[in-house]
């Protein structure tokens, strides 16, 4: 049982922790290792502070699963319960008793359906850290009364988000908004009652702050109706995990949904929209719209028709951490890039352009892809796509981060353990030639789309090093902060 000892300001010691147990897999797969396990210890924290209160009553109805439905609690089978699964945490099979205990509370509630991470056996994953990750969480206490009071899940849940999604370079991007500007977003509408509508939700926390702001202002949750779309399967997950753990019901879709292809929403007339779109993501639908994935004979051609890979060098001494690429710092699932933890021990390395587009040439069905903002240098395992006219840098883009490039890309590739992508193959990716016409189209949306993304990236840079300056300052009472009019 947990010592229910959590004080607030533990979310960062509790990331250290749990992050050092991450040893080299990628935060993107990571991150549902470690918030699926955070979830099965709330809904278990929950259930066996009910089942203790039913136990001292004595009649015997603590093995009753209405009693739980009956507080909006979830029923919890034995098997699935923390205190069963810690008793595995040395054991070689707690992955597996993990997936189960996922699968067995999957199958008792209906709103998880198809929502629980259920691969925690796979061979990849260290069976000795995932039991020593289960020993940390054993030892905080996150769905009990107390805890739901002081919102330790809340806290947990909403502080690892942003932690990976800064491990993954998407503070302003996918499945994660930094919390000051949904706040702010929230704060504008004040959203006290009616629908409350995001078609790009990603993990949630629109949903979430909406019901805080009502809560503060003594409002009741119940008075808003929540309704949301995410085109990310696993992201999609994540929000319907995010949002049951605060006990707030919300129609997501029947299934993860791209918004502009395939509205789940058909008849909503929403009360608040709030919406923070992942802009290389409406650069893709833009794009998919005016081409399609249908090439004809009569627009066909090749991606050697609009590019051609650098031939050019760079002296490493010009390159930094922001400006060097290789696989090991571009991340997957379309992520962009982290700073680099080292640069090349060669004089030279190949030099990159601002406009061309980088991709990472191993293992491409992880699909890393970068493209670049200002002169940069990437590695030998990264191709570089420069090309031939200016007027093609959106429409290349665009290009080479569909879905349908890495499959052909994937399906060329050379080696088994680790497989690289066949760069001649690649060159004959089969394209639609748009006409000047169509061209101008396009970058009339598209290259605005690729400034603000450029645009957007600088301003989280700067606002990053004003936090960093001026955190310590606040802190330690350097600043005076009590003439400031709230």
């Amino acid at each position: 049982m947990a010592t229910g000892t959590t004080n607030v300001g533990f979310e960062e010691k509790l990331w250290q922790a749990a992050d050092k147990l991450r040893s080299n897999m990628d935060a993107a797969e990571y991150k549902h290792v470690v918030l699926g396990l955070i979830f099965l210890k709330y809904v278990s924290d929950s259930f066996e502070e009910k089942y203790r209160v039913l136990l001292e009553e004595g009649y015997g109805d603590e093995e009753d699963r209405d009693e739980y439905l009956a507080d909006n609690i979830f029923w919890v089978p034995r098997e699935a319960r923390w205190s069963e699964i810690q008793k595995y945490a040395n054991s070689a099979d707690i992955g597996s008793v993990i997936d189960n205990a996922m699968e067995v509370i999957e199958n008792e509630n209906n709103s998880l359906k198809g929502v629980l991470t259920k691969n925690y056996s796979r061979a990849e994953l260290d069976k000795t850290r995932l039991g020593e990750l289960v020993t940390l969480f054993t030892n905080i206490e996150i769905g009990s009364t107390a805890a739901q009071e002081r919102d330790v899940l809340g806290r947990v849940y909403e502080y690892f988000l942003s932690k990976f999604a800064s491990a993954e370079g998407k503070l302003g991007g996918e499945f994660y908004t930094p919390s000051c500007i949904v706040r702010t977003l929230v704060e504008m509408i004040e959203p006290f009652e009616g629908q409350i509508f995001d078609p790009a939700c990603g993990s949630g926390g629109m949903f979430c702050q909406s019901a805080r702001f009502v809560r503060e202002h003594q409002g009741n949750v119940r008075d808003i109706s929540i309704f949301g779309q995410e085109s990310n399967p696993t992201t999609w997950k994540l929000a319907k995990m995010n949002l049951a753990i605060r006990q707030l019901e919300a129609n997501l879709g029947k299934h993860n949904a791209d918004s502009f292809h395939d509205d789940q929403h058909k008849t909503l007339k929403a009360n608040y929209i709030l919406a923070n779109h992942n802009l290389a993501a409406l650069l893709q639908t833009l794009y998919q719209e005016q081409f399609g994935d249908v090439v004809s004979e009569s627009t066909q051609g090749h991606l050697s028709d609009l590019c051609s890979y650098s031939r050019d060098r760079v002296s490493v001494s010009r390159l930094n951490a922001n400006t060097y690429f290789s696989t090991e710092n571009m991340l997957p699932g379309k992520a962009g890039a982290t700073e680099a933890a080292s640069l090349p021990t060669t004089p030279q390395t190949t030099a990159c352009h601002k406009g061309d587009t980088l991709i990472s040439n191993i293992r491409p069905y992880f699909k890393k892809i970068v493209y670049c903002e200002d002169e940069c240098g990437c590695s030998t395992d990264v191709l570089c796509f420069t090309p031939i006219q200016s007027r093609y840098v959106a429409y290349l883009f665009s290009t080479l981060y569909a879905d349908k490039f890495f499959a052909f890309m994937v399906a060329g590739s050379k080696g088994t353990k680790m497989p690289r992508g066949d760069k001649q193959q690649i060159m004959s990716y089969p394209i639609v030639l748009p006409s000047d016409e169509e061209l101008d189209e396009f970058n009339d949306l598209a290259l605005p789309i690729l400034t603000q993304i450029h645009s957007n990236r600088g301003e989280n840079k700067r606002l990053s090093a004003v936090r960093d300056a001026l955190l310590p300052k606040l802190m330690y009472g350097k600043i005076d902060v009590s003439a400031i009019q709230l």
